[in-house]
Formats: structure tokens, sequence, C-alpha cells
């Protein structure tokens, strides 16, 4: 624990693990839950070309709120989309 600076059931875990698999077992940080699973291509494609369009006739332009009550999904995923898909347009250009 010393050397690693990690708590007791950490190191405990890696034990069990070493047991079970030996040094595979290691290898892997099997503790961890899995990452945030990436967008869809075919909505990532769908939000963009929906941001394109004009919104709905009381709105003046899309806004991060309206549009993940049209599309059913999360305000960070929009975020997210808007944010990479700026970062590729700046890319490109320059």
């Amino acid at each position: 624990m010393k050397a690693t600076c990690k708590s007791k059931p950490c190191v405990w875990r890696w034990q069990e693990r070493y047991m079970v698999e030996g040094v595979d077992g290691l290898l892997p940080d099997k503790t961890r839950p899995p990452g945030i699973a990436p967008l869809d291509a075919a909505l990532v494609d769908k939000v963009v070309a929906l941001t394109l369009e004009p919104p709905s006739p009381e709105a003046t332009h899309w806004t991060v709120r309206a549009m993940p009550k049209d599309m059913g999904i999360t305000a960070s995923s929009v975020v997210k989309i808007w944010h990479d898909q700026s970062v590729a347009l700046l890319q490109a250009v320059q």
C-alpha cells in the first residue's frame, strides 16, 4: 500500500485478480466502469443538419435547450456535438 499509495481495498482487489487470472488480470483496469459511449454518427449528422435549418417559428435560432427537446437527447450531448463540429470547421479553415 505504501509503495503504490493505494488504499487497502484497492490492493485487495489487485491481489484477488492476481490470484484468479495471474499477471494478465492486472493489466486492464477492470475496477472502473466503462466510459461514456460515443454518440452515434447518424445522430450527430442529424443534429448538425437540424442546426443548419431554421428552428420553429417562435424562435430565431437553435438553443442548447430547444435542440435536445426536438432530438430527444441531453443538452450536454448537443453542446459536445456543436463543440466538436466547430473545432472541426476551424481546423479545416486553417
